[in-house]
């Protein structure tokens, strides 16, 4: 991307982002998306039966930690909703406001 540039004697003109800077930034969003989904996916996994292997031993899980697991599920679940709206925003797509 090019710096902006600054006509004499006035303010700074931001210039458009290019189409590498664009795509590059979509893919940045597309790989957040994912990654976030993997994590509610995990947390799911976790909740489901209620227990977590630690070092190939299943230890049953208490309820704080289903608490803690809920609340990181939901946040996950959160920014995937978040980042997918920005993707499809970045993509020139209608999100919704």
């Amino acid at each position: 991307m090019k710096p902006n540039t600054v006509p004499a004697g006035g303010e700074a003109v931001p210039r458009k982002p290019d189409n590498a800077a664009i795509a590059y930034a979509a893919l940045q969003l597309q790989d957040r998306v994912h990654n976030a989904m993997m994590f509610a996916r995990v947390f799911d996994d976790f909740l489901s039966d209620r227990t977590i292997a630690v070092a190939g031993t299943r230890m049953e899980l208490s309820e704080d930690d289903i608490d803690a697991l809920s609340f990181l599920s939901n946040q996950s679940r959160m920014a995937t909703y978040d980042l997918s709206r920005a993707y499809e925003k970045a993509m020139g797509g209608e999100a919704a406001e």
